[in-house]
């Protein structure tokens, strides 16, 4: 788990719940270099993304270019990866959150995890590629310009 610029007593408290769970969870304090990053989210099966709000971001699609299988509270902003994502409904706390995560990911066959995590990863290519966002950028230049 990359802690990158999270406080304090979240990270605390994110530990002692994979902890109290009994799952296998590495936690990185601080940050990484970019090229550490990328190893490790591709040692990695699942990125977890659980705040109330949200947009979808960079982080999610870093983790989804590497193949892992994102975990996503059901949020409108994620509807765009839904369908290469273990969804999660929502819990009181973060604590019932997490650990209903833990389970859901627990349960899922390795089958069922390679297909989510190459879809993810076609996702990526087809939807998030430069040349896809070039693109976009540019149809987005060109309409600002017709509109002024």
């Amino acid at each position: 788990l990359l802690q990158g610029d999270s406080g304090g007593k979240y990270t605390q408290e994110i530990r002692q719940i994979a902890q109290n769970a009994g799952h296998h969870v590495r936690f990185i304090d601080g940050f990484v270099s970019r090229n550490d990053m990328i190893g490790l989210l591709r040692q990695s099966h699942f990125s977890i993304s659980v705040p109330f709000s949200d947009q979808l971001s960079s982080a999610i699609l870093e983790s989804m270019s590497q193949g892992c299988v994102p975990i996503l509270r059901n949020l409108a902003s994620y509807e765009p990866v839904r369908e290469n994502a273990v969804l999660i409904k929502d819990a009181p706390d973060i604590e019932n959150l997490l650990v209903a995560a833990f389970e859901k990911t627990e349960r899922m066959i390795n089958d069922e995890w390679s297909v989510k995590s190459e879809s993810s990863i076609a996702r990526i290519r087809k939807d998030y590629s430069r040349s896809t966002i070039v693109g976009k950028y540019l149809a987005l230049l060109k309409y600002v310009e017709s509109e002024i």
